[in-house]
């Protein structure tokens, strides 16, 4: 009912989804959601290693926090005209709920279903984690390899810093690229984007 969306009740919930990234959004020409830092640094690293740089293009990757905050923020973008790209997991490994996912196909007009995966022209959503995919595509012990690699190189970060670092992301991508190995998925994801 209309009387349970009041501005007292409506303000605590955008204030936990309303950050300076969150801010920077309203001046960009694309925004692209993603769930954590750790995607926005794969999607970021994956640009650098195509030679994309999305900041200059007016494209801003904004992490939000899970994905039960993907949809408030996709619904106020997209009613200032403000063309958005959102990218999530569907947790099928997790055994998890697949609401959340009916949720948001219906936020970008696609039929509901349980454990979506793969990329359209406004979303794109993995089946289980992004990790997971990159992972897959480039193979588990040269993407192990690659990942240790940078960290070292990168002043010994933490698997978990590593993960939310641009620049690890990149480093390891273009090296899997000379590796002969690459993750199509987010070559398909970077060129939806732009």
């Amino acid at each position: 009912p209309l009387e349970k969306y009041t501005w007292v009740t409506l303000k605590p919930r955008l204030h936990s989804i309303m950050t300076p990234w969150m801010a920077e959004g309203f001046f960009s020409e694309v925004v692209v959601l993603v769930e954590g830092e750790d995607d926005r640094a794969a999607i970021v690293g994956a640009s650098l290693a195509l030679k994309h740089d999305l900041e200059s293009k007016g494209i801003s990757e904004i992490p939000c926090g899970g994905k039960n905050n993907l949809v408030r923020p996709a619904l106020v973008f997209r009613s200032f005209g403000i063309p958005t790209y959102i990218i999530w997991d569907s947790d099928k490994d997790k055994d998890g709920n697949p609401r959340p996912n009916h949720i948001l196909l219906r936020v970008v007009g696609e039929t509901p279903t349980d454990w979506p995966s793969g990329v359209f022209s406004n979303y794109a959503c993995f089946e289980n984690k992004l990790e997971d995919t990159l992972s897959i595509e480039i193979g588990k012990p040269l993407y192990t390899q690659l990942m240790d690699n940078c960290r070292q190189q990168l002043g010994d970060l933490t698997r978990e810093e590593a993960q939310k670092n641009p620049r690890v992301c990149g480093e390891l991508l273009l090296e899997a690229n000379r590796q002969n190995a690459s993750s199509t998925t987010l070559t398909s994801i970077v060129n939806a984007i732009i």
